[in-house]
């Protein structure tokens, strides 16, 4: 094993309500929280194996209308992963996922207009 540990963050969005925070339960192997997440909650995982280590912050952040205005304080940290969330039973957060990305990209905001063209080569990188 190497004598340093990385540290990956990886960012967790989705509507409100959609289990993201169990989700990061169940990647951590905690029990599941069934509590609302206010702002953002940062779980440390330790991965290793026998050849490396490394650390993998999951940063779940509350999908809450009320706090759409101060997410944008937690996209200016450079993450090295992006795990959209929907619940099965609501496709309209299936269809937000768009949102979720495209907020992201523009460091907080979606009220800011992209061109047709901007928006399909982003969701051909998602």
């Amino acid at each position: 094993m190497t004598d340093t540990t990385e540290k990956l963050r990886v960012l967790v969005l989705g509507d409100s309500g959609v289990g993201k925070s169990s989700l990061v339960s169940l990647i951590e192997g905690g029990p599941q929280k069934s509590q609302w997440t206010v702002g953002c909650n940062v779980e440390v995982i330790l991965h290793e194996t026998s050849e490396f280590s490394e650390f993998i912050e999951l940063w779940d952040i509350g999908g809450s209308v009320v706090h759409e205005n101060s997410r944008s304080v937690f996209y200016r940290n450079q993450y090295h992963g992006l795990i959209l969330v929907h619940d099965l039973t609501n496709s309209k957060s299936y269809t937000n996922m768009i949102k979720w990305a495209l907020e992201y990209v523009n460091g907080g905001t979606t009220r800011r207009r992209m061109t047709r063209e901007a928006e399909s080569n982003l969701l051909k990188q998602i």
